[in-house]
Protein backbone atom coordinates (compact mmCIF):
# COMPACT_ATOMS: atom_id res chain seq x y z
CA UNK A 1 0.00 0.00 0.00
CA UNK A 2 1.28 3.36 -1.11
CA UNK A 3 1.18 6.38 1.60
CA UNK A 4 -1.61 7.97 -0.74
CA UNK A 5 -3.74 5.28 -0.91
CA UNK A 6 -3.58 5.14 3.29
CA UNK A 7 -3.69 8.33 3.49
CA UNK A 8 -6.45 9.63 1.36
CA UNK A 9 -8.68 6.51 1.10
CA UNK A 10 -13.14 6.90 2.03
CA UNK A 11 -12.77 5.75 5.29
CA UNK A 12 -9.91 8.21 6.61
CA UNK A 13 -10.65 11.28 5.40
CA UNK A 14 -12.50 12.23 7.96
CA UNK A 15 -10.37 11.24 10.80
CA UNK A 16 -6.85 12.33 9.17
CA UNK A 17 -8.39 15.90 8.39
CA UNK A 18 -7.08 17.87 10.71
CA UNK A 19 -3.92 15.99 12.14
CA UNK A 20 0.15 16.42 11.43
CA UNK A 21 1.76 13.68 9.62
CA UNK A 22 5.62 12.33 10.73
CA UNK A 23 7.07 10.59 7.55
CA UNK A 24 10.04 8.60 8.66
CA UNK A 25 11.70 7.24 5.13
CA UNK A 26 14.25 4.50 5.93
CA UNK A 27 16.86 3.67 3.50
CA UNK A 28 17.68 0.34 2.82
CA UNK A 29 20.91 0.74 4.58
CA UNK A 30 19.34 1.75 7.83
CA UNK A 31 19.30 5.52 7.81
CA UNK A 32 16.33 7.19 8.54
CA UNK A 33 15.14 10.63 7.78
CA UNK A 34 12.10 12.39 9.29
CA UNK A 35 9.71 15.32 8.89
CA UNK A 36 6.65 16.61 9.99
CA UNK A 37 3.37 17.74 7.06
CA UNK A 38 -0.05 18.31 7.74
CA UNK A 39 -1.98 16.03 5.24
CA UNK A 40 -2.60 18.40 2.29
CA UNK A 41 1.10 19.65 2.50
CA UNK A 42 3.05 16.15 1.81
CA UNK A 43 5.13 16.15 -1.16
CA UNK A 44 4.59 13.91 -4.17
CA UNK A 45 7.12 11.95 -4.15
CA UNK A 46 6.64 10.94 -0.51
CA UNK A 47 2.67 9.58 -1.24
CA UNK A 48 4.08 7.23 -3.77
CA UNK A 49 6.54 5.57 -1.02
CA UNK A 50 5.37 2.05 0.27
CA UNK A 51 4.33 2.03 3.35
CA UNK A 52 6.31 -0.22 6.19
CA UNK A 53 3.84 0.94 9.51
CA UNK A 54 1.41 3.20 10.45
CA UNK A 55 0.92 4.53 14.20
CA UNK A 56 -1.94 6.59 14.86
CA UNK A 57 -1.54 8.68 18.09
CA UNK A 58 -4.14 11.46 19.22
CA UNK A 59 -2.41 14.48 17.96
CA UNK A 60 -0.19 13.05 15.42
CA UNK A 61 0.63 9.28 12.52
CA UNK A 62 3.66 8.38 12.61
CA UNK A 63 3.94 6.65 9.36
CA UNK A 64 6.98 4.24 8.32
CA UNK A 65 7.70 4.19 4.28
CA UNK A 66 10.61 2.53 2.47
CA UNK A 67 13.23 4.90 0.87
CA UNK A 68 13.66 2.91 -2.40
CA UNK A 69 17.62 4.01 -3.95
CA UNK A 70 17.30 3.85 -8.11
CA UNK A 71 19.90 2.98 -10.00
CA UNK A 72 21.56 6.01 -11.96
CA UNK A 73 22.35 5.24 -15.75
CA UNK A 74 26.08 7.15 -16.48
CA UNK A 75 26.45 8.89 -20.11
CA UNK A 76 29.77 7.95 -21.45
Amino acid sequence: MTLFELLFNDERKIILSMKKVKIFCISPCGYVYAEEYFIGDIPYHLLRKEVINADYYENIIEIFVKWKVGKRKWKN
